[in-house]
C-alpha cells in the first residue's frame, strides 16, 4: 500500500465581526476553522532555527503542503487534523515557498 504525500488536512483559525459598541464594550468575533490545504506533519522536538539578524525561533514541527496552499501569516493558529483527530495545533512561526512545495514551522 502506498501512503499518500499528504494524508492530511490543514486548518486555519479565522474571527469574523469583531467591533466595539457604543458604550465601549468590546464584542468578540466569531472564530471558524478554514480547510486550506492537504498536508503532512513531521514533529521536531523543541528545535531553534537562527534568523539573519541574529534572532531566533522556537518550533516544534514542520508541515509540507502542496505549492498551491495559500500563504500564512506568522502568528496565524492552526490545526493539523486526520479527520475528526487533531494531530497538531500551533501558530505559524513561518511559512517558506519551495520549489516543490510550501514549508510551515509551527
Amino acid at each position: 500500500m502506498v501512503m499518500p504525500q499528504y494524508p492530511y488536512q490543514l486548518f486555519v483559525k479565522t474571527t469574523e465581526g469583531g467591533y466595539q459598541n457604543a458604550h465601549g464594550h468590546i464584542i468578540p468575533g466569531t472564530d471558524s476553522w478554514i480547510n486550506v490545504s492537504a498536508c503532512r506533519d513531521e514533529t521536531e522536538n523543541g528545535t531553534k532555527h537562527d534568523l539573519n539578524d541574529g534572532s531566533f525561533y522556537d518550533y516544534s514541527s514542520i508541515i509540507y503542503t502542496p505549492k498551491n496552499c495559500p500563504k500564512l501569516n506568522n502568528g496565524d493558529t492552526i490545526e493539523v487534523r486526520n479527520g475528526a483527530e487533531v494531530r497538531l495545533k500551533g501558530t505559524v512561526k513561518l511559512f517558506s515557498e519551495g520549489l516543490f512545495n510550501c514549508r510551515i514551522w509551527a
